[in-house]
């Protein structure tokens, strides 16, 4: 509680609430849409960049905010993108595809009191009918130092073995899309990615920007 506090007192001196929540109400999924860059990094698809202010702004808004606008702006550009993908790579089964974020540690899950891309696929599932939300495939056990400013190695030993799939025998076989909301060498996601691939499942990881 008392980080987070002191995480939106930082933000709010930074960009007062009252401006950034006026400025954050006139985006739309079609000034959104003009943004998108549907590019690989680092073996997932990017959405956004996050060097572009409004993506910034709406990162910051969806990630320390818990701002629902945000939220539905994410999950409508997400199923658009989705539905086009799947349909290009053909995926038709007869069990629907899962959705997983990449899970927080326990600590951090307590500290900010939400998973971000949690709400945004919850709101996701009204949009996509042949798709399931697996939030409990994928934990994170333990915490681990932020990614920030480490190199490549010390990334990939930071989370090493840091993903665990609890249940493996219900993702034997199955196609998950893994989703992040900001990727940056691809660490996080492809970490992610061997746990659920090492469990049998078919993964397509997903940033919404870089």
């Amino acid at each position: 509680m008392l980080f987070r506090r002191i995480t939106y007192a930082i933000l709010n001196l930074l960009l007062p609430q009252s401006t950034f929540e006026k400025r954050l109400a006139l985006y739309t999924p079609e000034l959104l849409s003009e943004k998108l860059l549907m590019r690989e990094h680092a073996d997932a698809l990017v959405l956004f960049d996050y060097d572009d202010p409004l993506i910034k702004q709406l990162i910051w808004a969806l990630k320390y905010r818990k701002n629902m606008h945000a939220v539905e702006l994410c999950s409508k550009i997400l199923a658009d993108v989705l539905k086009k993908d799947m349909a290009q790579r053909k995926l038709f089964s007869s069990k629907p595809v899962l959705l997983v974020p990449i899970p927080l540690s326990p600590q951090r899950a307590w500290a900010r009191g939400y998973n971000q891309m949690d709400l945004v696929l919850t709101k996701l599932l009204e949009y996509m009918d042949a798709s399931e939300y697996a939030p409990r495939a994928l934990e994170k056990e333990r915490e681990t130092t932020p990614q920030t400013g480490l190199s490549k190695a010390e990334r990939l030993k930071n989370l090493h073995d840091a993903f665990i799939v609890p249940k493996p025998e219900l993702l034997s076989g199955r196609i998950v899309y893994l989703f992040d909301d900001v990727t940056t060498t691809g660490t996080t996601l492809n970490e992610a990615k061997r746990a659920l691939e090492q469990a049998g499942a078919t993964v397509f990881s997903v940033a919404l920007a870089h």
